[in-house]
C-alpha cells in the first residue's frame, strides 16, 4: 500500500492529481489510499495527530503556511526524512528555496500527463522496493525487517551488524550472502565490510558518505568509489541499476 497526500488550496487542482493518481495506479497495479488537504497547516495538523504518508504531492503558493514552509517543517521540526516530496506548481522561481527540503521531484502546472505517470511510476516502484522484507534471525529468534528500515550493513567477523533505524541487530551470515538477497534493491557496496541503504546517505565525497539518522559517516574503499558513484547518479536520475 502506497500513502499518498495531497495538498492544494486549489481544488480543481487537487481533484485533477487524485484522478490522475487514481487511474495510473488502476493501470499500473499499485495499492494506494489517497488523502487531500487544501492547506500546509492542515496537512500538518494531521501528520502532528500521528499519521504518515509515503509520498506528499504539494503545492508551493497556499496560505496559512505554503508548500515551502510546510516542507521545511516536514524535514526539520517533525523530523522527517523519508517521506518522498513533489511539488507541483507553475512557479519554477522556487526551485532556489526547496533546496532545504529536499524534494524528490517538481511538475510543472499545466500538468503533462505523460511526465505524471513517469514520476508517479518511478515513485511507486521504490516505496514498494522500500517495503519489501529481509528475513533473518538473531539469537536464534527469526526476525523480519522492512529494508526502508535498514540504514546500513556491516560485516563484523563471522556475524554482520544490521544497522537499523531504531537499533542495531546482529546475525550470523556472511555480507555476500545479503548482497545477494538485495542485489536489486536500493543498496550498494561502498566496501568489502558495509553494504548501504543509498536511501539514508544525506551527503556523499569520493571517498565517503555521511547517513541520515544517526550522522555516521562511512569511508568509501578505493576499489568501490566508481561504482558507488555511477550507481548512486543513476539514483538521483531516478534509473534502474
Amino acid at each position: 500500500m502506497v500513502r499518498i497526500a495531497i495538498c492544494d488550496d486549489e481544488q480543481i487542482f487537487s481533484s485533477q492529481i487524485e484522478t490522475l493518481i487514481v487511474k495510473l495506479a488502476k493501470k499500473l497495479y499499485y495499492k494506494i489510499d489517497t488523502e487531500v488537504f487544501n492547506s500546509g497547516a492542515e496537512l500538518r495538523s494531521y501528520i502532528e495527530s500521528g499519521e504518515t504518508f509515503d509520498v506528499i504531492y504539494m503545492d508551493i503558493e497556499m496560505p496559512d503556511m505554503n508548500g515551502v514552509e510546510a516542507g521545511k517543517w516536514l524535514r526539520k521540526v517533525n523530523n522527517d526524512e523519508m517521506t518522498l516530496l513533489i511539488y507541483v506548481s507553475s512557479h519554477e522561481g522556487y526551485y532556489s528555496k526547496l533546496f532545504d527540503v529536499q524534494p524528490y521531484n517538481f511538475i510543472k502546472k499545466p500538468i503533462d500527463k505523460a511526465e505524471f505517470e513517469r514520476i508517479f511510476a518511478e515513485v511507486c516502484n521504490k516505496i514498494v522496493k522500500s517495503n519489501a522484507l529481509f528475513e533473518f534471525s538473531e539469537n536464534r529468534i527469526a526476525m523480519k525487517l522492512r529494508l526502508s528500515e535498514v540504514m546500513y550493513f556491516e560485516s563484523e567477523g563471522r556475524y554482520v551488524n544490521i544497522h537499523a533505524t531504531e537499533k542495531v541487530y546482529k546475525t550470523l551470515m556472511k555480507l555476500d550472502d545479503i548482497t545477494e538477497k538485495v542485489t536489486d534493491r536500493n543498496f550498494v557496496r561502498i566496501h568489502k565490510s558495509l553494504f548501504v541503504n543509498i536511501d539514508f546517505i544525506r551527503i556523499m565525497t569520493p571517498t565517503n558518505i555521511k547517513m541520515m539518522k544517526s550522522e555516521v559517516e562511512l569511508r568509501i574503499s578505493e576499489q568501490y568509489q566508481q561504482s558507488v558513484k555511477s550507481q548512486y547518479m543513476a539514483y538521483l536520475k531516478g534509473d534502474k541499476f
